[in-house]
C-alpha cells in the first residue's frame, strides 16, 4: 500500500513573508540532552532552540565503548546550549549530560557493572 500526502489539501496553512517577524521584546531558548550506557553500549542526544531575532545555537555529543579484555567502559556526554536576543531582552539555555559505565566479566562468566 502506497500514501500520498496532497498538498493541496492543506489550505490552512499560511505563508511565510516577510511581516512574520518576531515582535520585539520576546527571545526564547530551550536545550535538552540525554545520554545512556550499560555493558557494551553507550548513547547520546542533545538538542537545542532558540527564537529571536539573532539565533545561536550549538550541540555536541559523543559515545563510546572502549574493550579492554574483562572490561568495558561505555562513556557517553550531550552539549547543547542556544541563545537568543530580541532588542534588550536575551534567553540563554544550556544543558549538559554524561554517564559512565564500567563493567567487569570473570572468567566464570559473570557481569559486574558499575554507574
Amino acid at each position: 500500500m502506497k500514501n500520498r500526502l496532497i498538498i493541496d489539501n492543506l489550505s490552512y496553512l499560511d505563508s511565510l513573508v516577510d511581516t512574520n517577524k518576531i515582535i520585539a521584546g520576546q527571545a526564547q531558548a530551550a536545550t535538552f540532552t540525554l545520554t545512556t550506557v550499560g555493558n557494551g553500549h553507550a548513547t547520546s542526544g542533545a538538542a537545542a532552540i532558540a527564537l529571536g531575532n539573532t539565533t545561536s545555537t550549538n550541540t555536541q555529543t559523543l559515545a563510546r565503548v572502549l574493550f579492554y579484555g574483562d572490561v568495558n567502559i561505555s562513556l557517553a556526554d550531550a552539549r547543547a546550549r542556544g541563545i537568543a536576543t530580541t532588542g534588550s531582552n536575551i534567553a540563554a539555555s544550556s544543558s549538559l549530560s554524561t554517564s559512565t559505565c564500567i563493567s567487569f566479566t570473570s572468567s566464570n562468566n559473570f557481569v559486574t557493572q558499575v554507574g
